[in-house]
């Protein structure tokens, strides 16, 4: 029965993918692929605040529960400590001058370092995330334990593809929302989902572990939703959607609200 709950649901889906214009679906994929390659160029935990997000989505992996926010404690495991001193993350972050990783003998350091089998599980200290609600960061642990090997910066770049993939839905939602407020413009569907989906700082944040990604797609979603209840009707399926959003964007980030 569970089978057979999924396989509706996925004919469902697939149902409602075919349904929006092709135009949409290449804007979903344009941002995809366009922020993925992004989240390769960035390196490891440069995108604004990723190294608490990460700590955030580590310890939530690892212990199915937020971290307790231990005061005078480190937000980061120890794993994680040592991708950033081997990374030289300290010196890097923020200046021009300073380099990382560069020469062989570099990825030689760090390719050991990383192999030493240090804890993922980090006390779970107070950080700029941990006082924020779980729900990107339990949808952060899939990708996370998905993730063909336990290396910390493997694990990193998986995480960061589901982030690239919100982002994405944030682009097929901007057109969604443009189809509904000029429904008989069609051109700007696409050109104002495509200036999204180019939109420097957004691509920078969507190429990196950062629940705002999820805070953005709920954000896109609830206007969509709202818009598309006021052009055509609110009925009891797009009342719930409404809900939905609202629910997605509040247990994403308190910003919501």
């Amino acid at each position: 029965m569970p089978w057979n709950g999924a396989r509706a649901g996925a004919r469902a889906a697939l149902r409602w993918w075919r349904r929006i214009p092709r135009a949409g679906r290449a804007c979903f994929v344009i941002a995809f692929v366009n922020i993925a390659i992004w989240s390769v160029i960035i390196p490891p935990f440069m995108v604004p605040d990723e190294t608490s997000h990460f700590s955030y989505a580590q310890y939530f992996a690892e212990t199915g529960s937020p971290p307790p926010q231990t005061l005078n404690a480190a937000q980061n495991s120890p794993q994680e400590l040592v991708a950033l001193q081997v990374l030289s993350f300290g010196a890097v972050y923020g200046s021009q001058l300073n380099r990382g990783v560069y020469t062989s003998t570099d990825q030689q350091i760090l390719r050991t370092d990383l192999a030493a089998n240090f804890s993922p599980l980090g006390p779970g200290g107070v950080s700029t995330a941990s006082n924020q609600p779980p729900l990107y960061y339990a949808l952060e642990a899939i990708p996370y334990w998905l993730s063909p090997s336990n290396n910390i910066l493997t694990r990193l770049v998986f995480m960061r593809l589901l982030s690239a993939l919100m982002a994405a839905g944030t682009v097929l939602a901007v057109f969604l929302f443009l189809r509904e407020l000029l429904p008989n413009t069609p051109w700007a569907w696409t050109v104002g989902a495509l200036m999204v989906a180019f939109q420097p700082m957004f691509d920078f944040i969507g190429a990196g572990v950062n629940s705002d990604n999820l805070l953005y797609l709920a954000s896109a979603l609830t206007i969509y939703a709202i818009a598309r209840a006021y052009r055509r009707g609110l009925t009891t399926a797009r009342s719930a959607a409404i809900g939905a959003a609202l629910a997605v964007g509040i247990l994403a980030k308190l910003t919501f609200l």
